[in-house]
Order: structure tokens, then sequence, then C-alpha cells
């Protein structure tokens, strides 16, 4: 019962939250990667947890969107700002890292960065939104 408590245990569905390993040295995990997905249900559902697991407490201010493209094993993570701060810059280099960090050295991850008046989102375009502003959330 105490086991069940420490993981959340929720009737018969445990709910634990372990995307990010902290006992094993990132040299010891085995990522998924495109040609191999492990446990992965899908290689771009993957990324785009690992994503939001990376900008957790990061999203900067002037976020109007953030987003992910993923083609194989070139991820760009996507920023539509209403300007850009050191600030800002200092939390995507971060959101960068960590999401290198959590995909592992055979991915290359970049970034891209648009100061825009509003965010320009297509369900058509490649991008995984994963943060959406609301109109009068973002600072400019």
């Amino acid at each position: 019962m105490a086991q069940d408590a420490a993981i959340g245990n929720r009737g018969d569905i445990p709910l634990a939250c372990c995307s990010l390993q902290t006992d094993m040295d990132a040299e010891e995990m085995d990522y998924p990667s495109p040609d191999d997905l492990k446990k992965a249900p899908a290689w771009e559902n993957y990324v785009v947890g690992q994503a939001v697991q990376a900008s957790l407490g990061l999203i900067p201010r002037s976020a109007l969107a953030v987003g992910v493209d993923v083609d194989g094993s070139r991820v760009s993570l996507v920023f539509h700002l209403s300007c850009i701060t050191e600030s800002d810059e200092a939390d995507i280099a971060d959101i960068v890292d960590d999401l290198s960090t959590l995909v592992g050295e055979d991915v290359q991850v970049s970034q891209r960065s648009e100061v825009r008046d509003t965010r320009q989102i297509a369900a058509r375009d490649r991008t995984w939104w994963i943060y959406l502003a609301h109109d009068d959330e973002t600072i400019t």
C-alpha cells in the first residue's frame, strides 16, 4: 500500500511520472531512435513528450507559441515570441539543452525563434505545437 501511494496508484492504473530518469547517467540510458522505437509508441510522440518535459517552467514570458518540428533524428524547437530578451534567450538555450539530454546524442536538436505580432500556426504545418498563449497572456 505504501508503494502504491508513492507512485500515485489510482485503482489499477499506476500514475508514475518518470520521463527523466535521474538514477541513470545519460550514457547508460537506452534511448528510442527513428530506426528503433524501443517502447515508444511513435518517434514523433516521444520527441513531443520530451519537448514538453524540457520546457517545464522555462517557456519565455513573451512566447506566443512553442512547437517542435520532427524530421527523423533532426529536431527543431520553434518559438514565436512577441519580443526577445536576454532572459528569453537563456530560457530557450536551457530548453534546447534539456531536450538534447532527454532524446540522446544521436538526435540533432536545434531551435529557431521568430519575433511576431501574433502567432501563426496552421493545421497543415509540420510543427507539433506544445504551447499556445492566450491573447492576453503575452508581454510585449
